[in-house]
């Protein structure tokens, strides 16, 4: 599945090819926490992508796992330490100060929480959507929206609140 979406990518996205086999293995010591497959799997072969990257500008820049950080520190310029959130790491620019995260501590059954995180509603109940349950399930949905973040999208139901 992954090398299909990859073969995407290349086609038609900018990409940097990884570089340094080791970060993987740093990043989880440095934060506390495994990275799921689908993710490691991906930073095994990228290290950056931007996806929609014309003359409008990306629409998603999967950030390196070099700036991979806490959302919270991402968008308050603090580490944010509230209801969890200490667990969410910023996979995935989608501009103007907004991100996806990861929730590096809800992994079960072999999914995990991407969470949309507003700049101007982060960290209230209720405004925390989680839009995807895998990485796959988020870069096959990504690939496939040029003009709309996918999960911004009328009728998107997603899988309810990151902190409900």
């Amino acid at each position: 599945m992954l090398e299909d979406l990859f073969a995407e990518i290349e086609r038609s996205h900018n990409f940097e090819l990884a570089d340094n086999p080791s970060e993987i293995d740093e990043f989880e010591k440095l934060c506390g926490y495994q990275l799921p497959e689908d993710i490691k799997e991906f930073y095994r072969h990228y290290k950056a992508v931007r996806l929609f990257d014309d003359k409008g500008g990306w629409q998603y820049r999967f950030v390196s796992i070099s700036e991979m950080r806490s959302v919270g520190f991402d968008i308050l310029g603090t580490y944010y330490k509230r209801d969890g959130a200490i667990s969410w790491f910023t996979i995935c620019d989608v501009m103007e100060g907004n991100y996806v995260a990861v929730d590096l501590a809800s992994g079960k059954d072999n999914q995990w929480n991407y969470i949309d995180c507003f700049h101007e509603t982060f960290g209230i109940p209720g405004e925390c959507k989680v839009i995807a349950k895998s990485f796959i399930e988020f870069l096959e949905q990504s690939l496939h929206r040029r003009d709309i973040l996918y999960y911004l999208e009328k009728g998107f139901q997603g899988y309810g609140d990151a902190l409900e």
